[in-house]
């Protein structure tokens, strides 16, 4: 067995390979599939020795690597590379016979004369024994070269055989060739490891396929259960549908036409007159000069709903909830520990936790107030089945308001499931939403000039908090928007400034802050029942007017201390 386990690999402070981990049996032929630059190549380096890794182990059968006598381990390991630079005018004969070196002293035996014969001729070599390696094709130098590799662990079954790209300059009888001899040497024990990119070869030869992006392992598994439409647009970015092939069950792959506006990105070529470029032609543009935008932002630009967003993404599977919200309320409860999220037009909120119900029908998260349901008569609920599986909330406008997330191990995917079932085509949404009650707008700024008492600039809002992680302090965090109102209560511990992003974290919890999309911060003095006590509050507001962030200290033994972290005198 090879053993692969917490493999890093790193040149010049960058890493290539990052917590790579897996295992090949005896008899079994592994795939890595990736874009390129995912890794691949510089994993099998490390695997035949050629790279030192930074960190981790790898063993065959049981052995470290290193332990093994240099020369024992060359007759149990031999690597195809994709680039092999041949300089000096040697026969192809002599090519193959190099891979017996590590088998003789000074002359090759018999034997080494007969393994070199058979692997020429399987590899269709033979005709040209005589003839100098660089006067050859490329496809036919690879053959040779496969020859060779071949050559070097053809009589040692349980050897170790990786083959990167092996196929890549061959035609079409050979690609189908150089994998069946891979697969029928690994059925007589050879452990196979292969690199290729063409996924159906992948689907039809390999026993496993693990899927590196960025130098990390992805996916791991059978081709059946990794070759998903929605693993190979997360590695390749290619849209695909995937069926299986009913004689051998195997998946097949068939890729969908990718569309290119050559607008986006050619600048030099004049427009036609007339010509109306279409919404996904402009987020394809967008996306060319920045593919790390998030939804929001997308819509932000484009001068679009979130909703328009999410319908062109091909990895959601959207489904309208045609449920009453009333009745899809108590359904949460039954989701059991799930990512809660609420946002508006600066902010997101952030946290894992369990929804509990109120008497009075709104939403609320163990024992402390979470979630409450301002207004729920304009809002629609769509589901998502995809991979990232959860309930999502927008206006009528077509903007997410709030949503949950299914967490891995914690949620109840049965309660999911039964959720799904009321859901109907999602077709119908662009349609109901313009049959919703009109958008309540959040309480306005000019409503609460009575209770303004200063303005606060944002470099006094980051030294606040800053001193409240310093002073563990226990705030309150209520990001509002026209239907949700979700609140935090602890400490904080983590603050992180990216200028005109601003995150502030705690175990299980986030919350970013769009600086650059906020108008004011105001300091606010409430005077409770009794007019002896009195909270301050920091409120954010957006351009609009709208509030969408109150910062406040929870406890009231801890009101003193938390006043006078502000450079303004209040008086209780």
């Amino acid at each position: 067995m090879l053993r692969v386990e917490k493999l890093n690999y790193e040149v010049k402070g960058r890493k290539l390979l990052k917590d790579v981990s897996f295992h090949v049996r005896k008899g079994e032929v592994l795939t890595l599939l990736g874009a390129n630059g995912a890794g691949k190549s510089t994993l099998m380096k490390v695997l035949c020795g050629e790279y030192k890794p930074n960190a981790g182990l790898i063993t065959l059968h049981g052995k470290a690597l290193d332990a093994y006598d240099p020369r024992v381990l060359a007759r149990h390991r031999a690597m195809l590379s994709q680039q092999q630079h041949v300089a000096l005018a040697f026969t192809v004969e002599e090519i193959v016979m190099m891979g017996r070196y590590p088998h003789f002293k000074n002359r090759p035996a018999a034997r080494d004369l007969a393994v070199v014969a058979e692997v020429m001729a399987i590899c269709g070599v033979e005709e040209f024994a005589k003839r100098v390696f660089t006067q050859l094709s490329g496809g036919e130098q690879q053959r040779v070269q496969l020859a060779r590799s071949l050559a070097q662990v053809w009589d040692n079954p349980s050897s170790l055989l990786l083959l990167d790209e092996p196929i890549s300059a061959l035609d079409m009888h050979y690609q189908q060739k150089v994998l069946a001899i891979a697969k029928a040497l690994s059925r007589r024990g050879f452990i196979v490891v292969l690199v290729v990119h063409d996924v159906n070869f992948a689907a039809t030869y390999a026993d496993r396929i693990v899927m590196l992006k960025h130098g990390r392992k992805l996916f791991d598994g059978s081709p059946i259960e990794v070759l998903t439409a929605h693993n190979i647009y997360t590695v390749f970015s290619v849209a695909s549908v995937v069926e299986l092939n009913p004689r051998t069950l195997r998946p097949y792959i068939r890729l969908e036409e990718m569309p290119i506006d050559i607008y986006a990105f050619n600048n030099h070529l004049p427009n036609d007159a007339g010509e109306t470029r279409t919404l996904r032609q402009q987020q394809a543009q967008l996306l060319a000069a920045n593919p790390y935008l998030d939804y929001v932002e997308q819509a932000r630009q484009l001068a679009v709903s979130h909703a328009e967003i999410w319908l062109m993404d091909p990895r959601k599977q959207l489904f309208l909830l045609t449920k009453p919200l009333a009745d899809l309320y108590p359904l949460l409860t039954a989701l059991g520990e799930v990512l809660v999220y609420t946002q508006n037009s600066c902010c997101v909120q952030k946290q894992t936790k369990c929804y509990q119900l109120q008497s009075n029908n709104a939403a609320r998260v163990n024992s402390t107030p979470f979630i409450y349901a301002i207004a729920s008569g304009h809002t629609v609920a769509i589901l998502d089945r995809s991979t990232e599986q959860g309930i999502h909330f927008f206006d009528r406008n077509g903007n997410v308001l709030h949503g949950v997330y299914l967490v891995d191990h914690s949620s109840n995917p049965d309660a999911f499931a039964a959720i799904a079932d009321d859901a109907s085509n999602i077709k119908a949404a662009s349609r109901f939403f313009q049959q919703l009650e009109p958008v309540v707008v959040g309480e306005k700024e000019a409503t609460l000039a009575d209770e303004k008492q200063h303005m606060v600039g944002l470099q006094q809002f980051k030294r606040v908090l800053a001193q409240c992680v310093s002073s563990g302090l226990i705030l309150q965090l209520s990001i509002v928007n026209s239907s949700f109102k979700q609140v935090y209560e602890g400490r904080i511990s983590h603050l992180v400034d990216q200028g005109t992003r601003y995150i502030i974290k705690e175990k299980g919890f986030e919350l970013l802050i769009q600086m650059e999309l906020l108008d004011k911060i105001y300091l606010r003095r409430e005077t409770g029942a009794d007019a002896n006590e009195a909270n301050v509050t920091m409120a954010l507001f957006d351009q609009n007017g709208n509030p969408v962030l109150e910062v406040t200290s929870l406890l009231p033994a801890q009101q003193r201390q938390w006043q006078q972290l502000f450079a303004v005198e209040i008086i209780i």
